[in-house]
Parts: structure tokens; C-alpha cells; sequence
């Protein structure tokens, strides 16, 4: 009998054990060929894989409350540096994670997505709608099995196993009954070395693209010619009643690592944003533009400080409450929660097209000034001396919010028109080399993915 026929008559016997008779089912095991022993999942467990917890999440607001790891907060390469976690109440003992556990997602749109835990990011917990496995270290390595879990092979396997009816889910015993390439250990960690390091040459390469664009706050400055000030927020200060007179007298919003760096933006010529373009007032009525699906613009849609920007499409069935703002061409697209965190965009696409944004954004539209080129604004907008008169001026704790009043506030400073045109010539040039340096990491370490995979066919 083939290797090819004896897979799938274990594909139909598993099936028939799972009652899974579809035949995407028993078409997968066409693809478990390997030069390696398969062994499924399940046997590599040292204990019985189990759910996680069903708590809702709550805000972490110290450090002794617990991480809780939902699918949202892992992509596929691991959780992001500085990611900021939420917390749980409640969580019993079969919940809390330990070094190099795997979680894989479970339902949704995200099924199959999977992490491997690292005990460095502190006490963590997880969420139900993932899946613990506890793998037996001395079969396999636990980061080889989340390398695998990367490849073309297992996507198939994910897609052809998922139930396409209703919500996408794989149970438990389904993902146990993964077949698995097992090489030896020695084999497992060279294979594992590679992809690490694969994985790290990633990681650098986009930690030097974030920089090139964070480093445009010191340009700016230094066009400007304003000395950059790292000033400590005082507990203890003081004030002059002529400076809040008449004025707010809170402690947040006269601290000097806000005033500061408004008095060194007075020196220059300068004028409030309501001064210097227009917020369009433009709502959407839920039915113009648009038949079947709308383009929506959520604030998590926009990255931090870069200028890079999505749309989802969503079905005109289920239009979110929020989505109400009408954005067209050219329009600067400015978060009002969290202002200070940069989520501000300048979008560009086919004139004759709208969009529809949250209300959690501020739209700018039209110039008010012709000493202003719209591109400046948008760049030094995202300079830390503007968004942090956004987070002076915001209210709240953990979320903290601007409203479009204090918004129009916010003093932009207005340089001559070539000093303009500098500011927005470096930008462009780090954004193409950002984007650069960006599709070079992602390639490498698809590459990365790619050769793993063909080592386990021995190629």
C-alpha cells in the first residue's frame, strides 16, 4: 500500500471517530507527506490540551494583575513589544501560562492563528477562545511545532478542516489530530535555529523602518529651530495667577512638560489649527454612496505616527453604530482618542470616491491659509510637541480623549514655505525607505517559512 493511501485511510478513520464526513475533510491528508515519521499532535501532548478561561477582560491597571492573552492581542509572529494587555477578575490555576505553551486560535476569522508564550512578558492567562497545548519537551521542541504552524501546509490544513457553516471553529480533538513531521531533536533545532533567526532579521529590519519615521520628530525640530527639551513631569510646580487667569487652573494641563513646549513653539510664527483648515461636519446618512458593502475606517485601521492606512469592507446589513464621518481625498483624519498616540492619516485615493470614518476621528479638510502646504500639516501634526498639547488638552484616565474644541486649540507652528517643503521632502524619502525596509523583512522571512517547509519534504 502507498504512504499516500495508508494517510488516507487514517484521514477517513479519524473522521469517522470525529463524525466528520465532509469530504474537504478527507481531502487534506493528500498533502501530509513527509520524509519524516508523522505523528499527530496529540501524542506530542504531556497533558490534555484545554480551553481557557471564559472572564471578561477588564483594565490592568497594575502590575500584579495578570496579562490575559486573547487572540486580538497575538499576530502571527508573536506579541508586539510595548503591547498594552488588558486584565481578568477572575481565572482558576488551568488558565495561567507557562513558558512555551501554544495557544491556537479556535474560532472566527482568526482559527488556526497560533503563539508560543513567553514567560518574559510576565504572569499571563488566556482567553476561552483559544486552545493550551503543553507539549512533551523531550519528543519535540515546542518552537519547532510553532514553525510548523507557519507553513503553506498547516494554512491547508486550517482551511480545509475549519467548518465552513456559521462561525469558522476547530475543536480540540481536531487540532490533536494534526499529522506532524518528526524529525529528531538535533534536526528539530537546527531547523528552529534558522527560522529564529530568520524571525529576529525580521524584527530588526522593521524596529530600523519605525525609527526612520520616528526620527522625522527631531528633524522637524531641528528645521524648525527648536531646541528638543526632555523635561520630567513635576509632581511639585508652580504658576502665575496671570497665567491661568482666566484660563484653566488644573495641574495636568499647566504641568511644565506641556507648557514648555508651547512657549518654544510661540517663538515662531505659529497659529491655532481652527486658524489653519477647516473640520468638515460631513455625516453620512447610512444609505448614499453605497449598495451592497461601504469602506470603513476604524481608529484601529491606522498605524502610529506613519501615515498608513486601511479600510475594511463591511456589509451595509451591519453598519457599526460609530460609522458616520464621510472622508474623501486629501482629507487628515485626526484619532480623538488617545490623540497623542499618532493615529492621524492623510488619505489619498480616487477623487470621485468616498469613504466612511468613525466618529471617534476629527476630519480637517480645507485650507483656511495659503502659507500652508497640506502635507506640513499633516507631518507636524505627528510631532511629539503638537500631540502632546493633544494629550494636555484630553480628559479621562487609561483613555484619554480630545474633543474637537480643544482640538482646534492646538498651536502648529507655520515655517517659511521651503523650510515646508524640506519637512515634507525627508518624510516622503523615509517613508519609501521605511516601506523598503519593510516588504525586505516581510519577504525574507516568507522565504524563512518556505525553506522550512521544503526541509520537511527533504528538498
Amino acid at each position: 500500500m502507498t504512504p499516500d493511501a495508508e494517510l488516507q485511510i487514517f484521514a477517513i478513520k479519524r473522521g469517522m471517530i470525529e463524525k466528520r464526513m465532509d469530504v474537504s475533510f478527507f481531502q487534506l491528508m493528500q498533502k501530509d507527506i513527509s520524509i519524516f515519521n508523522m505523528v499527530t499532535l496529540g501524542e506530542l501532548c504531556c497533558e490534555e490540551p484545554n480551553y481557557g478561561s471564559s472572564q471578561s477582560a477588564v483594565k490592568k491597571e497594575h502590575y500584579q494583575q495578570p496579562n490575559y492573552i486573547r487572540i486580538t492581542d497575538f499576530s502571527d509572529v508573536g506579541i508586539e513589544k510595548n503591547h498594552e494587555f488588558v486584565s481578568v477578575e477572575k481565572y482558576s490555576s488551568k488558565d495561567v501560562l507557562k513558558d512555551k505553551d501554544l495557544l491556537f486560535a479556535r474560532t472566527g476569522a482568526s482559527v488556526g492563528k497560533t503563539y508560543i508564550h513567553n514567560e518574559k512578558i510576565g504572569f499571563s492567562v488566556f482567553a476561552g477562545y483559544c486552545i493550551r497545548f503543553r507539549l512533551n519537551q523531550e519528543k519535540v521542541l515546542p518552537e519547532y511545532v510553532w514553525a510548523y504552524t507557519k507553513t503553506k501546509r498547516f494554512s491547508s490544513w486550517v482551511q480545509q478542516t475549519q467548518r465552513k457553516s456559521g462561525q469558522p471553529n476547530i475543536n480540540k480533538e481536531e487540532y490533536k489530530s494534526i499529522l506532524i513531521p518528526l524529525p529528531s531533536i538535533r534536526v528539530q533545532q537546527e531547523m528552529v535555529t534558522k527560522f529564529i533567526i530568520a524571525l529576529e532579521n525580521r524584527s530588526k529590519k522593521l524596529q530600523q523602518a519605525d525609527e526612520l519615521l520616528a526620527g522625522m520628530d527631531e528633524f522637524v525640530l531641528e528645521t524648525l529651530g527648536i531646541k528638543k527639551q526632555d523635561i520630567s513631569s513635576k509632581i511639585i510646580f508652580g504658576v502665575k495667577y496671570a497665567d491661568v487667569y482666566k484660563s484653566r487652573i488644573d495641574a495636568i494641563f499647566n504641568n511644565p512638560h506641556f507648557v514648555t513646549r508651547i512657549a518654544a513653539l510661540k517663538e515662531l510664527p505659529h497659529d491655532n489649527l481652527e486658524n489653519i483648515i477647516e473640520f468638515s461636519d460631513e455625516v453620512w446618512n447610512g444609505k448614499d454612496f453605497f449598495e451592497d458593502v461601504f469602506p470603513y475606517i476604524e481608529i484601529s485601521n491606522i498605524g502610529l505616527k506613519n501615515n498608513i492606512w486601511h479600510s475594511n469592507a463591511t456589509s451595509m446589513d451591519k453598519i457599526p453604530s460609530r460609522a458616520k464621518m464621510v472622508v474623501r481625498n486629501g482629507d487628515i483624519i485626526v484619532s480623538t482618542t488617545r490623540p497623542h498616540r499618532g493615529a492621524i492619516a492623510m488619505l489619498t485615493f480616487e477623487k470621485e470616491q468616498v469613504k466612511i470614518a468613525s466618529t471617534g476621528f476629527s476630519v480637517l479638510r480645507n485650507l483656511k491659509r495659503s502659507d500652508i502646504l497640506k502635507e506640513y500639516l499633516y507631518w507636524v501634526l505627528l510631532n511629539d510637541y503638537v500631540l502632546q498639547q493633544m494629550l494636555q488638552r484630553s480628559s479621562g484616565g487609561n483613555y484619554p480623549a480630545i474633543n474637537q474644541d480643544e482640538l482646534k486649540k492646538i498651536i502648529i507652528p507655520i515655517p517659511s514655505i521651503d523650510k515646508q517643503k524640506k519637512i515634507i521632502a525627508e518624510a516622503e524619502r523615509r517613508k519609501k525607505l521605511s516601506a523598503h525596509l519593510k516588504n525586505e523583512a516581510e519577504k525574507e522571512w516568507q522565504d524563512a517559512r518556505e525553506q522550512f517547509e521544503k526541509e520537511l519534504l527533504g528538498e
